[in-house]
This record gives C-alpha cells, sequence and structure tokens, in this order.
C-alpha cells in the first residue's frame, strides 16, 4: 500500500486506512475486516501497473522524440554512432555463430564423452615426443582394462576403386570392425554396426555409391574392385553411410577393414605402421583413474632409451577440433583458430598427413627449428618434439 500513495500523504492516508480498518473489525467482524483490505489493496495494486506502464510509455516516447530530435541536429556525429553500433553488433552475432558452431564438432557421436585419443608422450633429456599408440595394444586393450568398452584402430588411405570403366582415386579409412560402434554414423537400411566383421567388405560414403552405382540402384551386396598393396581385390559393398555432418572431424568416401589392409603386420609391436587407436571407455569409468594405471601396465613397453616419465595418456576426442594440438592422419584437419589461441605452443604440423617427426631443440637466441627424422621408438608414428 505504502507504493501507491505519495510520500507527503502517506502518513495521513495510512492512519485513515487503519481506522476504517478497525471500525469494520468491530462492527462487521475480522473476516469481512480482511475481505475489505484485500479489496482496497487490489484497487491500488491495479492502479500502480496502470500507472507505471503510462508513465514508462511517455517517458520512452519523450526519449525517443529527443534522440530523433538530436540525429536531425548533428546527422554526421549520429551516422557514426548508429554504423559503429550496428557494426559492433554484427561482430558480435558472427562470433557467437563462430563459436557455436566450432564447439559443436563432432557433438553428434553418440558417446563423444567417452571416447579418447590414446597417445604417449616420450621424454629424451630436454625433448618431449608426441607417438602414437603401438599398433597391437588396441587388440589387447579391452581385456587388459575392464574401464575400457571397445578400442579401434584406423589409419587414413588413399586407395584406387574401379567398377566396370569407372577408376577414381578415393580418400577413405581403414579402421577395425568396431569403428560404426563407436562413431556414430548411421548406415542406410539399418545396416548393423558391425558391418566391417567380414575382412574384404567396405562400407561407402553416399556421394561414392552414386559414383560407382548410380542414383536409385542398391549398391549393398554387390562387389567392387579396390587396389590394396599394389593388386586389385573384390570387396562386398556391406552398406551406404548417410551424409556426413559439415562438423565432423572425421570425413571418408569409403571405411575398409584394416585387416584387408595390413593383415599380420597389425601384430607387429615393432615401428612400422602408423595407426590411431581410440578407445571407449564403460559408462561411469574415469580416464584419470585409468591413466595412473599405465605406468606399470603398457607404459612398459618403450624402449628403456626414453626417460621414466614417458608414457601413454588420454586425449578427448571432443576438444581436438578447437584445441588442435595433434597430428592425426585420420581427422580432417583440426581448427586453426583452436591452435592458434588453444595452445600456442604446441604447433605441429598444419596437415593431419604430415609424417615429419619435428625436433625442437633449444639454441640460445634464436627460434626453436625443425628437422626431420626417424622413428625413435616403437610404434613411434606421426607426431612432434618440443622442449619440455
Amino acid at each position: 500500500m505504502t507504493r501507491t500513495i505519495e510520500a507527503a500523504d502517506r502518513d495521513t492516508l495510512l492512519g485513515d486506512f487503519e481506522e476504517f480498518y478497525n471500525e469494520i473489525a468491530d462492527e462487521r467482524g475480522f473476516v469481512q475486516a480482511r475481505i475489505w483490505y484485500w479489496n482496497q489493496f487490489r484497487k491500488s495494486f491495479l492502479s500502480l501497473i496502470f500507472n507505471t506502464c503510462y508513465w514508462s510509455i511517455v517517458m520512452i516516447r519523450n526519449y525517443l522524440t529527443v534522440s530523433y530530435r538530436n540525429i536531425l541536429k548533428n546527422k554526421a556525429n549520429s551516422l557514426i554512432n548508429i554504423l559503429g553500433l550496428a557494426l559492433g553488433m554484427a561482430c558480435c552475432i558472427l562470433i557467437f555463430f563462430f563459436v557455436r558452431d566450432e564447439r559443436a564438432y563432432d557433438r553428434f557421436h553418440k558417446n563423444i564423452d567417452r571416447i579418447y585419443h590414446l597417445e604417449a608422450n616420450l621424454y629424451m633429456g630436454n625433448m618431449r615426443m608426441t607417438a602414437e599408440a603401438h599398433t597391437p595394444l588396441a587388440s589387447v586393450l579391452p581385456g587388459q582394462f575392464p574401464e575400457i568398452a571397445l578400442a579401434v584402430r584406423m589409419t587414413r588411405e588413399d586407395l584406387i576403386f574401379k567398377l566396370e570403366d569407372r577408376i577414381f582415386k578415393e580418400k577413405g579409412l581403414a579402421a577395425d570392425p568396431g569403428f560404426f560402434e563407436m562413431f556414430t554414423f548411421p548406415l542406410k537400411q539399418n545396416a548393423p554396426r558391425d558391418v566391417l566383421k567380414d575382412p574384404q567388405t567396405v562400407v561407402l560414403s553416399e556421394g561414392a555409391a552414386l559414383k560407382y552405382f548410380g542414383r536409385g540402384a542398391d549398391p549393398v551386396g554387390k562387389s567392387i574392385s579396390i587396389q590394396v598393396n599394389g593388386r586389385p581385390q573384390d570387396f562386398r559393398v556391406a552398406a551406404v553411410a548417410e551424409p556426413i555432418p559439415d562438423n565432423s572431424s572425421l570425413r571418408f568416401d569409403f571405411v575398409v577393414n584394416i585387416a584387408a589392409i595390413y593383415g599380420e603386420r597389425l601384430d607387429n609391436w615393432g615401428p612400422g605402421l602408423n595407426t590411431t587407436t581410440f578407445v571407449q571407455l564403460k559408462e561411469r569409468s574415469s580416464p584419470r583413474d585409468l591413466t595412473k594405471k599405465f605406468p606399470d601396465t603398457i607404459d612398459t613397453r618403450w624402449p628403456k632409451t626414453f626417460d621414466r616419465k614417458s608414457g601413454y595418456h588420454l586425449e578427448a576426442f571432443a576438444d581436438y577440433h578447437l584445441r588442435g594440438e595433434h597430428a592425426l592422419r585420420v581427422l580432417d584437419g583440426g581448427s586453426e583458430q583452436g591452435r592458434l589461441f588453444a595452445n600456442p605452443v604446441r604447433n605441429r604440423p598444419s596437415h593431419p598427413s604430415d609424417r615429419l617427426l619435428q625436433l625442437h631443440e633449444p639454441v640460445p637466441g634464436k627460434r626453436f627449428h625443425a628437422v626431420q627424422g626417424n622413428r625413435h621408438a616403437q610404434g613411434l608414428g606421426s607426431g612432434s618434439t618440443e622442449p619440455d
């Protein structure tokens, strides 16, 4: 009630209001007095809302009138101010949508929060090298660690496809059969997620299927020739993938079983292959707790030439696009903005297929320099080194 009464008349009116309330309570009872009180409150409240809205509109109209007159009076300055405000708002909106798009990368994968890249940091003196996991490690990880539900190796491959007179070089992936179980790439006709369990099968992208079999045709079950290790082999089309989202770090025209490309070499613990290993953790499993088990288990496979602090660790796949601190050959490429702003020190090869091992040695008064080197450890793939 006090907010609906002018300050000068507040004490007098509230006193009169209290007298009326007491008289009604004495004559008609307490209930009738409360009803009268709430009726007075309702009338005062509605009046308050009306007056507030009315005078607010009047003030806003007055502000707009004054602003319009000022614009007409100072046209040049007003034009500069309006254009500056419009440009600033446009830039903010563009930045917002850009950041939202960058952060949405790979989020369509159902298990994105449980997918990790297994890599190693290897130390030699004041140098740190980043290496891919040993190739055979993926086959033993689920059995050795109960936290791991699935492990998948993959490499990026450029293979020659031939069907009748159509011959093209396609870019795709060679992966373990669990690839479509770990990564959520929908398959047409509700194909099972283990379509790659047969080594001589291939999954085509929608564009590749259209290129070879034409529009309206069903390529599933048909054969296509793929040149593997210098000789053509017949592969059965097991499924066709739905269009890959634009915000995907993994892109491919085909996916084949990695065993069809490398065969027994997948069991070689020595250097040679350059596979990338991803693991999918079980629900409610902690990557930090899992990493603590590595020093006494899989880290022991690294040669003694590396320092004792060398070992494996897990990198969240969800962060790779923005962080950009990777040289994964299987990825379509990270965000250059992420590389510049997220970690300006670790500038790795700008293209994921770069196989140079960068050796950064501190030179007094000069920047770090990079030279080409050989793999220094078993299973060491594309990576980089930097001062510790």
